[in-house]
Parts: structure tokens; C-alpha cells; sequence
């Protein structure tokens, strides 16, 4: 484990100086430099005396120098290549003229309005995949100008609104920045690296006074929350040439002996002290950030370095800066010394933790995971099936009879996709289907809004994660009955019986959209009425089946399937109707086949059945929901729909 450095003080102070004394006496081992491009001049390196001049004390004392190279404008790039060429030169440029330094940085927090522009365009993604484009070409340019050069990358930020439209400062979240850049990565078919090493700045949710072990809320990341960056990578980049990081389920004395695919580096890193007692030296403009204390400072610095150290992949930790920048508005008061040069206390608390770790875990941080493995699934899925108001995992009740809709929800902790479908367990049938979104740790209601027939029933839902569609969570409630569990006997002549058992079934058999039949295979439609005949009466039953395609506003009469043996077409001028028949006898499987509907016109039909029995009882005819047919002659079947989460999950 190596502590550092990101600091331009060395660049415009002469070698030798406190900061020199300093950061050897603390033990620091790493000094990371800023090199900004200037596009109007693209091939000149901006104080470049200067940067040698540091580089060249920094080797005198041990301590290796890293530098950081991002455009000095913000929309200096872009979606165009050129420009991205030109930077990728301007980086290769570096690398060649300062030989001793090995680390490169490319870029600085894309993700930030603040250092790049556009992050979006028409509402969708720029940033990201206009950094991976310029990330690829640097990445080349810099391995044949220096084949011993490490690429860091992308150096994002911890946080981003991922508002496209914010009137002020657009970003991205860094789980998003991720996935987008691993979008961009393999719809350019690369089949090299765009980085050797993660950089990320690991600042917590309150910059100057939150610890870094506080964890952000999906889907920001801080220190405290690196197995979500791992994951995101691992979502991004798993299967491509692309590394990620190395996976640590062996352990972590295990993961400690492995080689790291992808080391981590938290590069720039700091909180904001109170200057009490040290005010001349500062330039005595407003303070715009709520200081921490020296010594929650102090804490905070040694609690960074021992999450860093006790996490295989973290190679680097860098504090930014090491003397406090005097502007109280404009600079940083996070260093170790204030302005004025006197140490603060954070100075002797890195001393200390340096000397004894010697860079080597001593037991953690509490709540803060050592090691990592990726997941397939949906992260924190739970299931809500108690219905409003009850808590995470709980259970469905039974129901009476009669209920008109069921209401139950689902939670996650990243934002992912879901499909709810009841389903009646006496044949395994899909009653109703919803579909929406749940946000990340939000709650939302799951309604089945249409009357359930006596049953016995599961809710199974299946959550696809947002960033990664590979990654699903299946979850299934405990069974639950409505009335007295089971289907409510046919009369013969109860409309009111058949027509609620049908209309589920139906909703079973509508096909998706872009299928040109009513029913996704004929077998479906078979074992429906197949089922039907043995919940309607005896052995000996035999029923005539009349199915008819009905458009929205075709009369036909309810004797039809009884009084002819043929349709009349002159009865139905107004919306042809598609008819089939067929004779159903228990213990004997109907033959029915599907219907196109490819010789109907676009408009609304039910699907209506009428069921003739051979005992003399008069004929009961239902009838299925609404659909529509569109002029392609697709079924567009009607969709449930659900509110807005309304509840954060406590």
C-alpha cells in the first residue's frame, strides 16, 4: 500500500522546501502533478521546466511522481476526433518528454460538468462515451510512445446528479459513467485495454465532514463503497479485454497473495479544516463549505489509509493537497499543514499510521467489506408481498371472495426493472402481468387491478438490473388462497361463474406484440379448453365450442352457435367475424387452431366463446377484455399500469 500526494506545489517552489521535509518526515511515497492541455496551443507542455525540475526532486527523495493530463477547457474535446487525436498526441507528448515518470493519468473527473463538456446530448450519454474514444486513442498513443507507461483511468468523481436536463452542472453518477463507458468500450470492438489501473477520487457524500466511511446511496460511490465501483466495472467490461478487478472470494489472506488484474487507486482525497488561530495567512474571503476540526480531519486521514490498505485492490492513496492553498473561497484548506506552514493534526496522525502499518492492514473499518466477489443477481432485491405498509420479506395473506385487485410491491438497492405476474397454481396459469421500474431503494405499487377468482395463487417477479440486463433476481411469494382456495364451480348458465375464470385464462394466452395470432401456440389454446371441460361437468359431458373473433361493434346474438351450422357473413357486415367450432368431450383432448388475424381490419376485438352442452341446459357464451388489432395486423394487448414509487424503503 502506497500514500501520496495530488499537489502542484512542487512544480513552483524550489526543491528542498518544507513541503519537500514534510512529506518524506510524514512518509509519504507518491506525488501526483497536473499537466493541462491547451488546445489553442495543442503541442506545447505548460510549465514544463517547472514539472521537470519537481520530477527530478522527486526521484532525489525517493518518492515517485505521477502525472495527471486533462484538456485545461472543458468542451476543448468532445464528440469530435480530431480533438480527440490531438489530445491523445498531447498526452503521448508528455510521456516522451518526461521519461522518469511512468504513471500517466488521462483525464480528470470526465464525469463533472465542471471538466468536461458536453455530458449530455439529447438527453442521452456524451461524456462517458466521448472520454472512452479519447481514452482509446491516448491509451495507443502513449504504449508506442513509452511501452513501460501505466494508464490511469478515467479519474471519475464520487458523485453525479445523472440529470441530463439540470439547469446547472449536468453529470453522471460514477456507476452510470461506468456503463457507458463500457457501452461505448464494446460497441467500438476493441480488443485492448483503455486503462491499466483504476483512478477514482473517493470523496464522501458531505465532502468536509462526513468520514470516508460513510456510504453513498446508489448510484454515487465513495471509499466506503468500492465494492459497488467493482461491480459496475464487472458489469461494464466482464468478457472484454477490458481487466477488472480481481475477484477476492478466497478470502482476504487469499486475495492479498494474488496478482491485481485491476489495481484501485483513490487519488485526491481531502476535508476541509477550520483555520482558528492561523487567519493571516489566508486571504480572508467567506468560507463556502462547512470545515471539519483538525482532529475529525486527522481521524478522518487515518481512516482512509486503513480502508485503502485493507483492500487488496487499492494500490495508491492520495491526500490533495499537503499545504493549505490560502484562497478560503477559491482553494482547499485540506492539507496537512495550514497555510502559515504550522502543522495541523492530521500531520502526526499520517506520520504515526504510516510508521506502524507500515502499509498493512491493522484489523479495518468497521462495515466496510475486505473483499469482493461479483454478482449475477439483482443487489438487495426483496420482495413486498404483504401489501402496503408492511415490511421487506413479508408474506401474502389469504384473501375472501370477491376481491377486486391485489396490491403488493418489491425494493431493490440499485435501480432495475421488474415483471409481476400472478399466477393461479391449479395449472401453473398467469392470471395478470405488471411491469415497471423500481428506483433504488424505493418501494413501488404493484397493483392487480382486476377481479380474482376464487384460487390458489403466487406472485413471482423477476427484477432485471438497470446497468446490466445479465443480472436478474427472481423472487416468489409464499402461496396464498382467495375464498376457499379453489375455482368456482360452472352452473351451466351463471355468466358470472365463467366469465371471470376465462378472462384470466385469456390474459395467459394474448400473445406479445409483433406475433399475428391471438394465441402464442395452438397448444395453449387446447390445454385452456381442455381444462375448462373438466371443471364443467361429468364424464359423460360434451360440449359444442363456438370461438369467434368478435370486432368492438358487432351484434351477434346468443343463440348463434346453437341455431346454425354456418355463420351468416351478411350478419356481421360491419366487423367480419373469424369463427371456429369444435366438439369437446372430457378425457379427450380438442383440436383448435390459432387465429390470424391478418384477414381482419385494425380495430378492437374480444375473443367470445360460447359453450353449448349436450344435457339441455341453455348456452352460456363469455367473453374476453378488449384488445386491439393495428393496421400491421399486430395484437396490441392492453397494459397494466402502476403510479410512481411512492415510498423510500425504511
Amino acid at each position: 500500500m502506497r500514500y501520496g500526494v495530488a499537489d502542484d506545489w512542487p512544480k513552483f517552489h524550489p526543491c528542498g522546501d518544507v513541503w519537500w521535509s514534510s512529506a518524506k518526515d510524514i512518509g509519504y511515497q507518491d506525488l501526483r502533478m497536473t499537466v493541462k492541455w491547451d488546445e489553442t496551443t495543442p503541442t506545447v507542455i505548460p510549465y514544463q521546466a517547472n514539472i521537470q525540475a519537481a520530477i527530478d526532486c522527486a526521484r532525489l527523495n525517493d518518492i515517485r511522481p505521477i502525472l495527471s493530463v486533462y484538456p485545461l477547457h472543458p468542451s476543448a474535446i468532445g464528440s469530435s476526433d480530431a480533438q480527440q487525436q490531438a489530445f491523445s498526441s498531447f498526452v503521448a507528448l508528455v510521456a516522451q518528454a518526461f521519461p522518469q515518470v511512468t504513471d500517466v493519468i488521462v483525464g480528470n473527473e470526465p464525469n463533472l460538468n465542471r471538466f468536461w463538456q458536453p455530458q449530455y446530448v439529447g438527453g442521452k450519454d456524451a461524456a462517458a462515451t466521448d472520454y472512452e474514444h479519447t481514452l482509446a486513442y491516448s491509451y495507443d498513443k502513449l504504449k508506442v510512445a513509452r511501452p513501460d507507461a501505466t494508464v490511469w483511468g478515467p479519474a471519475i468523481s464520487s458523485r453525479g446528479n445523472d440529470d441530463a436536463n439540470a439547469a446547472s452542472n449536468p453529470s453522471h453518477s460514477p456507476v452510470w459513467f461506468i456503463k457507458y463507458l463500457g457501452d461505448a468500450y464494446k460497441a467500438s470492438g476493441r480488443q485492448k485495454p483503455i486503462f491499466d489501473e483504476f483512478d477514482f477520487h473517493p470523496y464522501p457524500p458531505t465532502q468536509d465532514t462526513d468520514p470516508f466511511s460513510k456510504k453513498f446511496e446508489w448510484p454515487q460511490a465513495g471509499a466506503a463503497n468500492l465494492d459497488r465501483i467493482k461491480q459496475a466495472l464487472w458489469d461494464a467490461f466482464n468478457g472484454t479485454a477490458q481487466a477488472t478487478v480481481t475477484e477476492q472470494s478466497g478470502g482476504k489472506t487469499a486475495a492479498f497473495a494474488a496478482p491485481q488484474r485491476l489495481p484501485i487507486n483513490m487519488d485526491e482525497a481531502g476535508d476541509q479544516t477550520v483555520i482558528t488561530g492561523h487567519e493571516p495567512a489566508y486571504d480572508g474571503t467567506p468560507e463556502n463549505v462547512t470545515p471539519t476540526s483538525e482532529a475529525q480531519q486527522s481521524t478522518n486521514h487515518v481512516e482512509l489509509a486503513e480502508i485503502g490498505a485493507c483492500d487488496p485492490s487499492v494500490k495508491t492513496v492520495l491526500w490533495f493537497p499537503l499545504i493549505d492553498e490560502p484562497g478560503i473561497s477559491s482553494g482547499f484548506q485540506s492539507g496537512n499543514l495550514f497555510a502559515d506552514l504550522a502543522k495541523k493534526q492530521s500531520y502526526a496522525g499520517m506520520k504515526a499510521k504510516i510508521a506502524s502499518a507500515k502499509g498493512n492492514c491493522q484489523g479495518g473499518v468497521a462495515g466496510i467489506p475486505q473483499t469482493w466477489a461479483h454478482t449475477t443477481e439483482v443487489i438487495g432485491a426483496q420482495g413486498i408481498f404483504g401489501g402496503p405498509g408492511t415490511d421487506p420479506g413479508s408474506q401474502p395473506a389469504n384473501k375472501p371472495t370477491g376481491i377486486g385487485s391485489l396490491q403488493v410491491s418489491v425494493t431493490a438497492s440499485e435501480t432495475a426493472s421488474y415483471t409481476a405476474d400472478l399466477v393461479n397454481t391449479d395449472g401453473n396459469h398467469t392470471i395478470a402481468t405488471v411491469r415497471g421500474t423500481v428506483k433504488a431503494y424505493f418501494a413501488p405499487a404493484i397493483k392487480f387491478v382486476d377481479s380474482i377468482s376464487d384460487g390458489t395463487y403466487v406472485i413471482k417477479v423477476k427484477l432485471t438490473a438497470a446497468t446490466n440486463p445479465q443480472r436478474t433476481s427472481q423472487l416468489t411469494s409464499k402461496s396464498f388462497t382467495v375464498g376457499n382456495g379453489q375455482p368456482a364451480p360452472f352452473s351451466g348458465d351463471a355468466y358470472s361463474d365463467i366469465n371471470p375464470w376465462f378472462a384470466e385464462y385469456f390474459k395467459s394466452l394474448l400473445t406479445a406484440n409483433g406475433v399475428t395470432t391471438i394465441f402464442t401456440t395452438p397448444q395453449q389454446l387446447v390445454q385452456a379448453l381442455y381444462d375448462l371441460v373438466y371443471k364443467l361437468g361429468d364424464a359423460q359431458t360434451t360440449l359444442q365450442v363456438c370461438l369467434a373473433l368478435v370486432g368492438s361493434f358487432t351484434y351477434l346474438k346468443e343463440d348463434w352457435c346453437v341455431s346454425t351450422n354456418r355463420v351468416s357473413q351478411s350478419a356481421f357486415a360491419r366487423s367480419p367475424v373469424l369463427v371456429q367450432r369444435v366438439r369437446v368431450t372430457k378425457g379427450k383432448r380438442p383440436k383448435f387452431g390459432p387465429f390470424p388475424v391478418g384477414r381482419v381490419k385494425a380495430g378492437y376485438y374480444r375473443v367470445r366463446v360460447t359453450i353449448v352442452p349436450t344435457n339441455g341446459k341453455r348456452a352460456a357464451s363469455l367473453s374476453s377484455q378488449r384488445f386491439y388489432v393495428n393496421a400491421k395486423h399486430r395484437i396490441v394487448p392492453s397494459k397494466s399500469k402502476t403510479k410512481a414509487p411512492a415510498k423510500k424503503k425504511n
